[in-house]
């Protein structure tokens, strides 16, 4: 087989110029296509040993899957192949590199873009159904186009390949250690499938690096560290306290505290547009649309929830506000309706006694030898009452809500309540006006829970 190294003939139409990286299983080449004199970059993958036919036929009919996807901030390949049992993409050359090169040097503006750039892609990827998942964002990964912007590489390769190849590749655990770093609290349990929050949060471990100069848990142990319980390290830069947020919020521990990618786009936009932001709040006002242009929510209001979106409902304090309004005004109404009624009536006859038909009033006889009951007067203002008095619903009554919903199953997922929760979960989807990626994360944990449950009970 093939050994790689400069100046060979790869396909018999790549000359391989220096190699640019490798890892575990697979190593990038700079190489001249030398057909059209074009330089391209050549990823290699099981190098020097090639995979078994039927790790070949696997390899390909996964990638076939994602081959064609197009985003602007994705590094898609051009070409994909098999050379003596070893898979390989041809991708266009980045001659600015990667932003490994960046680690310890990024500015502030930067990191914005970088946010922007590759939330945007990771965006676009989780987007697709089923979500496909990086799972493997780190700053060598995240190349420099010639305009500058970031982009994606290595993406669609699924965890079914990776176990291909680890059958068929000896590991190093030095090189695998290098991605542990990037590797997210809720990968080191017994159920670790990749979620889309995975990738945020080695976005935000990446950030961390750039910045910072290092990984924020260091690179052997990555998020098994916070898994154990040790906090989020301070950015020690002189950077926004948006920017700290952010990053933060990436790497929270639970998956339903951090942000979605497309809650961080619209934060990065809104900064690069010089707007401000609140991430705290996880709300964000754009003061320069009208009522009309806003998109509705059930209270008017523009809002980005960032754990409503993953697994967790997010308590919004302005709703329960506008809320607890409600029966303040239906007692304040009540009060003055039967005030104004007492002043009518003793204004024009004191020695009639005063009948309200109302369950709540309690009737207030006077001795007089003739009572006359004011019976138009009466129906009169009972229907004006039952005009102004609110129609007021308990919780029972009220139709349920997708965070409603959203809340039960959380509930009853931590009761171990799985059924009910799967149940209360599609509710939540069904209504919701926003992917609820989180909630549909939750839904394949739970079914495969129950299904490896029963299979041990069989």
């Amino acid at each position: 087989m093939i050994q790689l190294k400069e100046n060979i003939l790869f396909a018999n139409k790549y000359k391989l110029l220096k190699s640019l990286g490798h890892g575990a299983s697979s190593e990038v080449w700079m190489a001249e296509h030398t057909l059209t004199g074009v330089d391209v970059a050549l990823k290699i993958y099981a190098p020097g040993m090639g995979l078994d036919e039927d790790g070949v036929q696997f390899f390909s009919k996964e990638f076939a899957l994602v081959f064609n996807m197009n985003h602007p901030n994705l590094l898609r390949p051009t070409h994909y192949d098999i050379e003596e049992r070893m898979p390989y993409l041809v991708m266009p050359y980045c001659e600015k590199g990667s932003t490994l090169k960046l680690v310890g040097n990024m500015s502030e503006k930067e990191a914005w873009r970088f946010l922007y750039d590759v939330a945007s892609g990771l965006a676009y990827l989780h987007g697709k159904e089923p979500p496909v998942i990086h799972q493997d964002i780190k700053p060598e990964n995240i190349l420099i186009g010639s305009d500058g912007a970031f982009q994606i590489t290595d993406f669609g390769i699924s965890t079914k390949i990776r176990s291909t190849l680890h059958k068929n590749m000896v590991q190093n655990e030095n090189q695998v250690g290098g991605t542990i770093a990037y590797t997210g609290p809720e990968r080191f349990n017994r159920n670790n499938r990749p979620k889309p929050a995975s990738d945020i949060w080695a976005l935000g471990a990446s950030v961390y690096e750039l910045l910072e100069g290092g990984a924020p848990f260091g690179y052997d142990l990555g998020g098994s560290l916070q898994k154990n319980g040790a906090d989020i390290p301070e950015m020690e830069g002189d950077w926004s306290s948006e920017l700290k947020q952010v990053v933060e919020r990436c790497l929270a521990k639970e998956t339903w505290d951090r942000p979605t990618a497309a809650d961080i786009v619209v934060w990065a936009e809104r900064h690069l547009a010089g707007k401000s932001i609140s991430i705290i709040d996880k709300e964000i006002e754009n003061e320069e649309e009208t009522d009309e242009q806003k998109p509705e929510t059930s209270f008017g209001k523009k809002t980005i929830l960032m754990s409503s979106t993953q697994d967790k409902p997010t308590v919004r304090t302005e709703q329960i506000k506008k809320k607890s309004k409600i029966p303040l005004i239906a007692g304040l109404v009540a009060v003055l309706l039967i005030a104004a009624f007492f002043v009518y009536k003793f204004a024009g006859n004191p020695e009639t006694p005063v009948t309200v038909p109302s369950s709540n009033i309690v009737e207030i006889p006077i001795d007089t030898p003739e009572i006359v009951q004011p019976t138009a007067v009466l129906q009169e203002e009972e229907i004006k009452q039952e005009q102004t008095l609110p129609e007021t619903k308990t919780k029972a009554e009220r139709k349920k809500t997708a965070d409603d919903y959203l809340q039960e199953g959380n509930d009853n997922y931590r009761t171990g309540n799985y059924e009910a929760a799967i149940e209360n979960f599609k509710k939540c989807i069904e209504l919701s006006s926003v992917p609820q990626e989180g909630a549909k994360d939750r839904i394949r944990e739970m079914e495969d829970s129950l299904q490896r449950k029963k299979e041990k009970e069989q």
